[in-house]
């Protein structure tokens, strides 16, 4: 795992495939969890999956937001977004890319 600069105290993880790329990528977030006992981690991942994070203890925070930009759910993306946004979170991984090489 290439390390984060400084101690990050609150961590952002996206991860918007689906179950499968949940569970490839939970170690990845466990040994984060372990690395940065202090830091606050919150995964960003879609519906479907968020149950099953919960399960694995991958996260403090779970959110969840839908992956297909479709008008119907462009306005809760979008402020889904902007309350990520002014988190400001130290450190951020998408999960995805690396569960998918």
């Amino acid at each position: 795992m290439k390390t984060m600069r400084g101690n990050p105290r609150n961590v952002l993880a996206v991860n918007l495939g689906g179950l499968g790329d949940v569970i490839l990528s939970s170690s990845l977030m466990k040994a984060v969890r372990k690395t940065y006992p202090s830091a606050r981690t919150t995964l960003l991942t879609v519906p479907r999956s968020s149950a099953w994070a919960e399960y694995l203890g991958v996260a403090d925070e779970i959110i969840t937001m839908e992956s297909s930009f479709s008008a119907q759910n462009a306005v809760a993306a979008a402020m889904t977004l902007i309350s990520l946004r002014s988190r400001r979170f130290d450190a951020a991984v998408n999960l995805r890319s690396i569960a998918s090489t």
